[in-house]
């Protein structure tokens, strides 16, 4: 008789909520990771990220028995098993929506920044301080702002850009890009600070703020080609007047020799 058993992502399932030790080591991360966060609100995940790794508690907590090796094979046969189980992990995310954008440059240079205003008070005092005004209503009790400053740069042409803005059980992460102008684009040659701004929706959690990359435009080919040449005949000019500076500096150096072989004998 073939003995009765549960399916097997409910027996690991199972295997896994009868650890409480598990479950503490999780609580206390989230607890230490969101105490980081509030503490440090302008900092990126990486920058807290390896913070955390370089806790020696957490190095000790991470490295310490040999008996978590077999925990850790347990969850990823969990998550290799049951898919529907694993989709409903505290690690998932869900896209915030942005209700309204701004961005420019800012009056005059200044630092670089990242900012998430909760109240009608700091979103004053912010405006205030950057000399920025954006004509927009917002209900700080159903909504945020939360703004990006890129700093000074040398020209103008450089755009910021908020990428992707997703929540999870514990916390808010926006993710930002600085896109640089392009190689064939006229821009003022005067200092510049781009800034963007974005209104989601209200959040208690802690905001973080990590810095992605741009995605680069191609130019025509007919652009590219015109660029190829140029460049070219650049270089050929540059070698043609190398060899001509080669052979003036040669003339010299025979002049030279001729006047030191004729020169006059002084008088006794």
């Amino acid at each position: 008789m073939i003995e009765q058993t549960k399916p097997v992502g409910e027996r690991i399932t199972g295997a896994l909520q009868k650890r409480p030790a598990r479950l503490k080591r999780e609580h206390e991360l989230k607890k230490k990771i969101s105490k980081i966060i509030k503490e440090h609100p302008n900092k990126s995940l990486s920058v807290i990220r390896r913070w955390l790794y370089d806790d020696p508690n957490w190095k000790r907590q991470r490295f310490k028995p040999m008996k978590i090796y077999p925990v850790i094979m347990t969850m990823l046969i969990a998550l290799a098993a049951a898919p529907a189980w694993s989709s409903s992990s505290t690690l998932s995310s869900t896209p915030v929506p942005q209700s309204a954008t701004a961005r420019g440059d800012l009056a005059g240079p200044g630092p670089s920044g990242v900012f998430a205003l909760r109240t009608v008070e700091q979103w004053r005092n912010f405006q205030t301080e950057q000399r920025l005004n954006w004509p927009i209503t917002i209900d700080f009790k159903r909504n945020m702002v939360i703004a990006v400053l890129l700093g000074t740069r040398n020209s103008g042409g450089y755009t910021a850009k908020i990428s992707d803005v997703r929540a999870t059980d514990w916390m808010v992460e926006v993710t930002y890009s600085e896109i640089p102008p392009q190689a064939n684009q006229a821009v003022i040659q005067t200092l510049t600070n781009p800034y963007v701004l974005s209104v989601i929706p209200q959040s208690q959690h802690p905001v973080v703020f990590s810095r992605g990359h741009f995605t680069t435009q191609s130019i025509p080919h007919s652009e590219y080609t015109r660029l190829i040449r140029t460049i070219s005949e650049t270089t050929y000019q540059l070698d043609d007047e190398r060899r001509k500076n080669a052979m003036a500096q040669g003339r010299i150096r025979d002049l030279t020799d001729l006047l030191t072989r004729t020169s006059p004998q002084p008088a006794n």
